[in-house]
């Protein structure tokens, strides 16, 4: 817990606006299982969160599951589950699950292909969030190279090519993210 509320203070600085926020997305990250490639799936930590008793959570999932070929709308269908099991079983009142970032490194798809089905997913996300109940969907502007808000190329905003890692990346995300916390924020006040 100490984790996430330096991070939300240090870096968001939003720690006097939100008591208890759950972040949850990291590198390597997947919420289906794969019948080619040994990995667990993304599951909600029980105990840390039946302690933290989070107010608000933010789900930063998906992209490496489209990336190793999974369908967009299972991915999103498995995404919103997260968020349901969030509000249902730990009673979390705001949830707000963000768009997937473009990439230019895919490990099955052409980076079209990738571009293509992180759109369907973006979009599957964004449809499916507003018809259900105290989740809603973020769009990280900036990211894309057409459509959503920017022109950037991905290795403008990352060394990788993956995660927004480098000083442009860093601000771009750190800028979305706070302002994902400060709407959820605004919602929890309602």
């Amino acid at each position: 817990m100490a984790d996430y509320e330096s991070y939300c203070a240090r870096e968001l600085e939003v720690s006097h606006k939100i008591e208890r926020v759950f972040l949850v997305g990291w590198r390597g990250a997947k919420v289906l299982p794969s019948p080619t490639q040994s990995y667990v799936p993304f599951t909600l930590p029980h105990k840390f969160l039946s302690e933290l008793l989070p107010e608000i959570a933010v789900l930063e999932l998906g992209s490496n599951d489209i990336a190793v070929g999974h369908d967009p709308h299972e991915v999103a269908a498995a995404i919103i589950g997260l968020a349901q099991q969030l509000r249902e079983t730990y009673k979390v009142p705001v949830v707000k699950i963000c768009s997937v970032l473009d990439r230019d490194n895919s490990v099955n798809l052409t980076l079209d292909e990738f571009h293509d089905r992180a759109l369907l997913l973006n979009k599957s996300l964004s449809h499916l969030a507003k018809f259900t109940p105290g989740i809603s969907y973020h769009n990280h502007a900036g990211f894309w190279r057409d459509g959503e808000g920017s022109t950037v190329h991905p290795s403008e905003w990352s060394f990788d090519a993956i995660h927004p890692n480098n000083q442009v990346g860093r601000k771009l995300y750190k800028k979305s993210l706070k302002n994902c916390l400060h709407n959820a924020v605004r919602t929890l006040k309602q």
